[in-house]
């Protein structure tokens, strides 16, 4: 590739192979990118960048035999046969597999792709990573390909335009020659078939360059006349290039169009400075956008006196772009319309409350204080109540007890979800030592023997009412199913990945009902054996999903159970 840059400079090939070799590593998994030349037949390593390290490794042109950072066989095979390879597993393919750098190191997912100008071998592209694989696919290929085409592409018009900024001065010191010729025609004929004869040469040279060119390239004087064209010229309109020298845009183009680019090219010349501009071109095709690079041409006298311009067509990328903005439009509009429907649902949870609340407590109190005067009233008149009928009257009141408590929990689950959440530093160890505190208080009179271990907690960023909830809930959970254990041992602390845990070795469940776990008004255990509303843990999975964290729990029958729960982030130390 070095020979084919000719007078290109260092810096513009490293920066521009810095810039393959970055977005070769985002846009793909690679763990290793390497480029490679071919310098007369030889395989040189240019450069290697590694995942996560920022800076290219430049290797001097190490032959590729010298190097144990790759598979000869895949590099060979590419050289030969200027087809791409991609490996899904390296270890597994028979065709590579025998590879001492494969055998080796063990890497999964190669990808090698040839850098190829007129079908000759310019270099080779490897791609690797060790612990994936299928990694690379030929979408990936087919992106790579139109990655390294651009960069080919910035290379190219990077050097036809330091060469045709040569060689347009070349052009003026000849055309003032010339000149001074004409005023010495008769003494100096023979200096004269020189000087056109290099003149000549030069724009034979430069012709060449032109006709080799992918992009437009053309130079225009200060009427707006064609004075040199590129052969892609002719590709794209349906005109001759003998034809546009000495014409304007005027006599091919709509009049429109024609006006936008004289107006560009008249700033140039007003300005002599360089203008860098999208325009839209009509072709046999339709409508073109390309990027113009136009600069200001000056004669011997320092006059300008045309402008040389660069044009790249970006079509695919305008319209790549208009989808992407069709896209976010469209996305927008689906987020709008989602969170209408969250505030419209919002505003009905806020109605449910409510009919919670009074709707359906005050029928409750309604059949408490009937049941309790009824009784009263067959008290007053000493009317010996039978058993049957205490009965009726405790099953009343124990019934309309759990029906507030459920109309409680219930109101507290739809609250979960709409307040503000008050994020600060908390210190869950102090948490923790607060619910053990009510719970030891609340079973101080059944007198259970109770072991309570609490290892290392960390201070996170959260609500501390809600964490507080959590908490409670989770170690009243675990003292109530490890109630027949003597003694009951409830274990809180901490993991390495900061996941925290809370431990019981009381009756525990079938794992295979897990997924009901945290379902609201969902019970593992029937209410004969424990109590509750089946309302703590679908709550406290909400606090947590609020917290941008996650919870699961592991269980063993008659062993214990254990609720693991993670939040989103630490606490700033």
């Amino acid at each position: 590739m070095k020979p084919f840059l000719g007078s290109l400079s260092e810096t513009i090939f490293e920066g521009l192979l810095d810039k393959l070799m970055q977005i070769t590593l985002e846009t793909t998994e690679a763990q290793k990118v390497i480029f490679i030349i071919n310098e007369s037949g030889k395989l040189l390593i240019e450069a290697m960048k590694l995942g996560g390290n920022p800076e290219v490794t430049v290797e001097q042109s190490i032959p590729v035999e010298d190097s144990k950072h790759l598979p000869l066989s895949v590099i060979h095979y590419i050289a030969k046969t200027h087809q791409p390879v991609i490996l899904i597993d390296a270890t597994t393919e028979p065709t590579f597999a025998t590879d001492a750098y494969i055998q080796l190191h063990k890497p999964r997912s190669l990808l090698g792709t040839p850098i190829l100008n007129k079908g000759q071998l310019i270099g080779i592209l490897y791609l690797e990573n060790s612990l994936t694989t299928g990694v690379f696919t030929p979408e990936c290929l087919k992106a790579l390909k139109l990655l390294i085409e651009q960069i080919f592409i910035s290379l190219e018009n990077a050097r036809l335009y330091k060469e045709l900024k040569a060689y347009s001065q070349e052009f003026h010191y000849k055309h003032k020659e010339i000149l001074d010729v004409n005023k010495r025609l008769e003494i100096e004929i023979a200096e004269r078939q020189q000087v056109e004869l290099a003149l000549r040469q030069s724009e034979e040279r430069l012709q060449a360059i032109l006709n080799n060119s992918i992009t437009l390239i053309y130079i225009k004087d200060i009427k707006g006349q064609y004075l040199l064209v590129s052969r892609q010229f002719s590709a794209l309109f349906p005109i001759d290039i003998e034809d546009i020298l000495g014409k304007t845009d005027y006599d091919f183009l709509p009049h429109e169009i024609a006006d936008i680019l004289r107006a560009n090219d008249k700033k140039v010349l007003t300005s002599g400075k360089a203008l860098k501009a999208e325009e839209v071109v009509l072709q046999n095709d339709g409508l073109h956008t390309y990027i113009s690079s136009k600069v200001p041409l000056y004669n011997a006298d320092g006059v300008v006196y045309a402008v040389c311009g660069i044009s790249t067509d970006i079509t695919d990328r305008k319209q790549i772009e208009a989808q992407i903005r069709q896209f976010n439009e469209t996305l927008e509009f689906q987020v709008a319309e989602r969170t209408a429907q969250l505030e419209a649902t919002n505003r009905e949870l806020d109605s449910f409350s409510y009919s919670v609340s009074h709707d359906l407590r005050a029928p409750l109190r309604h059949i408490r204080g009937f049941a309790n005067a009824l009784k009263l009233q067959m008290e007053k008149h000493e009317v010996s109540a039978e058993s049957q009928v205490a009965h009726y009257f405790k099953m009343i009141e124990n019934s309309s007890q759990k029906m507030a408590h459920l109309i409680d929990g219930l109101l507290t689950l739809s609250r979960l979800g709409r307040g503000q959440l008050e994020k600060k530093p908390v210190n869950l160890a102090t948490l923790v030592e607060s619910a053990i505190a009510l719970i030891q208080y609340q079973t101080s009179e059944v007198n259970r023997s109770i072991i309570f271990e609490v290892g290392d907690l960390p201070i996170v960023m959260g609500d501390a009412a809600l964490l507080q909830q959590v908490l409670t809930n989770l170690i009243d959970n675990a003292v109530k199913f490890s109630r027949d254990r003597c003694p009951a041992r409830i274990a809180i602390g901490t993991l390495q990945d900061r996941t925290i845990f809370v431990r019981d070795n009381g009756v525990g469940f079938d794992m295979e009902y897990a997924d009901q776990l945290f379902g609201a008004f969902q019970r593992l255990h029937s209410e004969k054996e424990f109590e509750g509303t089946g309302i703590g843990l679908a709550t406290v999975q909400r606090i947590i999903h609020r917290h941008g964290g996650k919870i699961w729990a592991e269980s063993k029958l008659n062993v214990g159970t254990t609720f693991y729960f993670k939040l989103d982030s630490p606490a700033k130390e």
